[in-house]
């Protein structure tokens, strides 16, 4: 049996089978087993999360007191919501857990730019009681605030025994708050304040103190150290202030790091003897031996940040050389005055791991010996120096350690060659920025080195003359991306090729601007980028509808896009009309049509949206006031029409409104007067007759209401526009005289009144406006004379410059600040956010052309315009005194008398038209002086005499400038017959033609006075009938001439 058992096929077989059977049910009784205890353990843990959620979540009393802290600001956060048990999970808290108890911590209670620009000047207080239920906070920022003062102090009222830091920087405060009763403070922030009083800082156990931007002066910090007996300090900013020497720093033995940056040092004497390690003296118009006199003995010193001074060549000179500082390891010298090559003595300092080099005057190659000497390179900037030749990246093969290489703006005079890039460069660089140069691939192709890049952090490739298809490889290959800059470029194709499973986390700045991108963009291209906070790709070709996906609802981080200048069409994503981080949203030069907000939006914190040149129609939707931080709103031509609406008023942060080019009508709603705006276009529609007097005028600087139907006398709330530096009310139907109180109008820089029906005399009081450089009168009724004053206006002579600037506030800035990391103070990776003003746009008629001019060419353009009215007698002669002045048109008057010698002063005139006039005697021979001149005209007057001879600039005209004066001869016109010995006889003066034309009126007038008398006599003698009714007709008339 036993042997069948061990030799019989079919029962090994069967044996085999069940106890493989029985090995399955083992195993499935034990899969069993597993299951139900991981179930069980998963059960657990959630329940225990739950309940840990319930008892270690941040307590009621803090709960309760964030939500009254809530109510108490200007701009409460909209997550911290009442029906939200955990304040622990609520926006701009953290918690930590103390005693097995989730308590709040740490409290960022700061506010935007854009909100701080809604309160305009405006400032308030903030109770300190209300911060009694967080005794536990370890840190609180109340930066951007506006805070003017904190009621209570910190002292009695408040028992934050574990704060250790506060921010209370960018508010309004005079004077430091009471800290007292904050023991275990440690860190303070006041910069971008008012202090006037730091006595509150005694006694501190401070080791960071920020009082940067205060404008403090020499005087407040008299006896600094010794009376606030500050013994732990290390760390003291005092930046951005007006101190003309250096605080006796003595009493402060533990002081390591200091900020003296944009002061106004005159001498550094009180700090012989310190041993800090970080000095910042950048923007302080210091000299060479200033700077070597204090660092040479400075043994400690580590970074050293001088850039933006008075420095030359000579502090890399002698045996006390800036050179021999040989322990340095970060040296900014940037923006000064260097010049030639780069100091080779610079390779002895062999610790730097960053140099910043930028912005000075350094010339010709690029020595690959600044990189093989300093191994330890970990940054480097060389940007906006004057490098010519070329230069490789094998040269950076030693620098394993390099993270950042920075070389922009060198005006593509800098080749970088990229050959043995990819053997060289085997190590990961994090920053790689360049701008204006050249790069020595072939068809100008994205360098293929970078294909081995995958850390890039930064990526910038600007204005490099690159082209071929979009490099959508750099995005997938680098997924810790966090600005993509490649604008300014000639890369073409579409961005459909984008990998929809890319996804990048890290992605903060997107820039392709001014390329030639073609095609849609991809329905998930917000999707792969689901934190990015900038995206600009205007100026391109983009064509199709705006992706829903540009704001995920689940981040929303995104607060500017820039798509203008594409080929956009179709209606605005409602996804993207609810993305409430949205601070700036340019769509301009598109196809975009609908209406603009027509269903709820909630762009709650929307500062500027532009709409120009697009299809936009309808009226205006209310759902804009959510948007109530709006500062900047531009809806110029489109096809939006109805009045402006009432609860326009209800912006009261807007500065720029430009409504031009539509077809609103109907007059401005009285609302409009609570707006307090800095720039105004409505030109373009039907808004007249009248505007409200009300208007507030005082902060407008630049006015637009050309062709608005306006009527009647010129706007009396101009009156107090003491601001104003564009006046713009041409083509209008003004009239009545031009009021004396215009000349007030001191900062004014451009006066136009053309096309309107003024009438009277120039009054003198525009001579009282010192900062003209362009004036259009043309086309009105002006008669007189012209003011001889006009000499006194600037037109371009400026002997400084006006206050008043041709840029309006645009659009914001989203820059990224110096590089380093934390361990390098003086390179903080600062992520900066401006705004940035864009140039004015002028209209002003010259050389025949109505030009717009905007930007350094408007700063320099000057220029005054009388054609076109019914102005009298004599040029002034101090017309010709107006130096500076481009062009001047007097056409179209009824002047007399010669042209005046004294236009030979016009040294820069481009365009003279003194055409349709009555001037008589020759053309001064001096006009041949102006070197500038490009168009002329005196056609039409009553000149005499020989056209000036065909040289230098007079031979490019042509009979056109010389046509209509009978009694002129010479080249381009006919010729004055020399071999007679004289040229024709010069025309009557104008009072013998007048006389003559009197006599020759009273003749003709007699004479057919005699006609028609004997005309109806022999009428009435060949026709009895008439001749009846005509003696019947004085029979009956006669008695009532008695």
């Amino acid at each position: 049996m036993l042997l069948r058992k061990a030799t019989d096929p079919y029962y090994i077989s069967v044996s085999w089978n069940r106890d493989l059977m029985r090995m399955k049910l083992s195993l499935v009784r034990l899969s069993c087993v597993v299951w139900t205890t991981m179930v069980t353990m998963i059960l657990l843990l959630l329940l225990d999360c739950e309940l840990s959620g319930r008892a270690l979540g941040c307590t009621e009393d803090e709960r309760v007191g964030l939500l009254n802290l809530n109510a108490a600001v200007p701009f409460p956060n909209p997550s911290w919501q009442a029906d939200h048990e955990d304040c622990c999970r609520w926006k701009e808290i953290k918690c930590s857990n103390v005693a097995n108890t989730m308590r709040v911590t740490e409290l960022y209670l700061n506010y935007t730019i854009y909100q701080m620009a809604s309160l305009h000047d405006a400032s308030w207080s903030l109770n300190a009681s209300l911060f009694l239920p967080l005794d536990k906070l370890q840190v609180l920022d109340l930066s951007w605030n506006a805070l003017a003062d904190i009621h209570a102090g910190f002292t009695n009222t408040l028992r934050l025994k574990n704060l250790q830091s506060l921010d209370l920087s960018y508010n309004h405060l005079k004077q430091v708050p009471n800290l007292d009763g904050l023991p275990s403070l440690k860190e303070i922030y006041l910069s971008v304040n008012s202090l006037e009083n730091l006595s509150h800082l005694k006694g501190l156990k401070l080791e960071v103190l920020d009082l940067s931007l205060n404008q403090l002066n020499d005087s407040t910090f008299e006896g600094f150290t010794n009376t606030l007996r500050l013994k732990s300090l290390r760390s003291l900013d005092l930046s951005d202030n007006h101190l003309k020497q250096v605080p006796d720093l003595d009493g402060l033995p533990s002081l390591s790091d200091l900020y003296l940056s944009d002061n106004s040092l005159e001498h550094l004497n009180h700090l012989e003897g310190l041993k800090v390690e970080v000095l910042d003296l950048s923007r302080n118009d210091l000299s060479s031996e200033d700077v070597l006199s204090i660092t040479w003995n400075m043994t400690s010193l580590k970074h050293l940040s001088i850039g933006s001074n008075n420095l030359n060549d000579s502090i890399f000179e002698g045996k006390t050389s800036l050179c021999e500082l040989t322990g340095l390891e970060e040296l900014d010298i940037s923006g000064n005055d260097f010049v030639g090559s780069i100091p080779p003595c610079l390779s002895n300092m062999t610790s730097l791991y960053t140099l910043g080099l930028s912005d000075n005057h350094f010339g010709g190659a690029i020595p690959p010996s600044l990189f093989s000497s300093h191994r330890s390179l970990e940054y480097i900037s060389l940007s906006g120096n004057a490098f010519e030749g070329s230069f490789s990246l094998a040269s950076l093969a030693n620098n394993s350690k390099l993270k950042v290489f920075e070389l922009r703006g060198n005006s593509h005079r800098l080749t970088l060659e990229t050959g043995d890039a990819p053997r060289a460069l085997s190590h990961q660089l994090s920053h790689f920025l360049l701008s204006n140069c050249i790069f020595d691939e072939p068809h100008g192709f994205v360098p293929s080195f970078l294909m081995q890049q995958h850390d890039l952090v930064a990526l910038e490739l600007r204005h490099a003359n690159l082209g071929g298809q979009f490099p959508s490889w750099l995005l997938e290959n680098n997924t810790k991306l966090r600005v993509f800059n490649l604008m300014d470029n000639s890369f073409s194709g579409n961005l459909n090729n984008l990998n929809s499973s890319l996804f990048n986390y890290e992605m903060l700045k997107i820039d392709v601007s001014s390329n030639s991108i073609e095609g849609e963009l991809p329905s998930y291209f917000g999707s792969i980028f689901p934190r990015l906070e900038f995206l600009n790709m205007s100026r391109n070709s983009i064509k199709g509808r705006i992706p829903s996906s540009l704001c995920p609802t689940l981040t929303q981080r995104l607060w500017s896009v820039d798509l203008s200048s594409n080929k956009f069409v179709g209606e605005l994503p409602e996804q993207l009309m609810h993305c409430q981080s949205l601070q700036e949203l340019i769509l301009s030069n598109n196809s975009l049509s609908g209406h603009v907000l027509p269903r709820a939006a909630n762009l709650s914190m929307l500062f500027h949206l532009s709409l120009a040149n697009n299809r936009f129609s309808g009226e205006f939707s209310s759902w804009m006031l959510n948007s109530t931080f709006l500062r900047m709103l531009d809806l110029s031509n489109n096809k939006f029409s109805g009045p402006i609406p009432n609860w326009i008023g209800g912006f009261q942060g807007l500065s720029v409104l430009i409504l031009a080019g539509n077809s609103f009508r109907g007059t401005l709603p009285l609302s409009f007067c609570k707006l307090e705006l800095e720039y105004l276009d409505l030109s373009r529609n039907d808004l007249g007759p009248s505007m409200p007097s009300c208007i507030n005028a005082s902060r407008i600087t630049h006015l637009h209401l050309e062709r608005i139907n306006l009527r009647g006398p010129l706007p009396e709330f101009l009156h107090d526009a003491s601001s104003m530096v564009t006046l713009d009310l041409r083509n209008n139907a003004l009239s009545g005289v031009i009021p004396s109180w215009l000349g007030s109008l001191s900062e004014l820089r451009a006066l136009l009144l053309a096309g309107n029906s003024f009438e009277g005399l120039i009054p003198d009081e525009l001579c009282q406006l010192r900062n003209v450089s362009m004036m259009d009168l043309s086309h009105n009724y002006f008669s007189g004379r012209i003011p001889s004053c006009f000499d006194k206006l600037a037109f371009g002579n400026y002997s400084q410059a006006p206050d008043g600037t041709f840029e309006i506030p645009d659009s914001i800035v989203w820059g990224e600040g110096q590089y380093y990391g934390e361990k390098t103070p003086i390179f903080n990776d600062i992520y900066r956010v401006n705004i940035r003003n864009r140039p004015e746009e002028v209209q002003f008629t010259s050389k025949y052309r109505h030009e717009s001019y905007t930007g350094v060419v408007l700063e320099h353009m000057s220029g005054l315009d009388l054609s076109c009215n019914n102005l009298s007698g004599s040029i002034p002669l101090q017309v010709g005194y107006l130096g500076e002045i481009h062009s001047l048109n007097l056409s179209y008057n009824n002047l007399t008398g010669s042209i005046p010698a004294t236009f030979s002063n016009l040294d820069q005139i481009e365009c003279l038209d003194l055409s349709h006039n009555s001037l008589s005697g020759e053309i001064p021979l001096q006009l041949m002086e102006l070197n500038s001149l490009s168009t002329f005209s005196v056609s039409y007057n009553n000149l005499s005499g020989r056209t000036p001879e065909q040289k230098k600039q007079f031979g490019t005209f042509t009979r056109e400038s010389y046509i209509g004066n009978p009694f002129l001869c010479g080249p381009p016109l006919g010729s004055c017959n020399s071999s007679e010995g004289s040229v024709l006889t010069p025309p009557p003066s104008p009072e013998h033609q007048e006389d003559s034309f009197k006599i020759a009126f009273a003749w003709s007038f007699a004479g057919s006075y005699a006609v028609a008398f004997l005309g109806t006599v022999l009428f009435l003698y060949l026709s009895s009938y008439y001749r009846t009714l005509f003696f019947n007709f004085i029979y009956r008339h006669v008695p009532y001439f008695h």
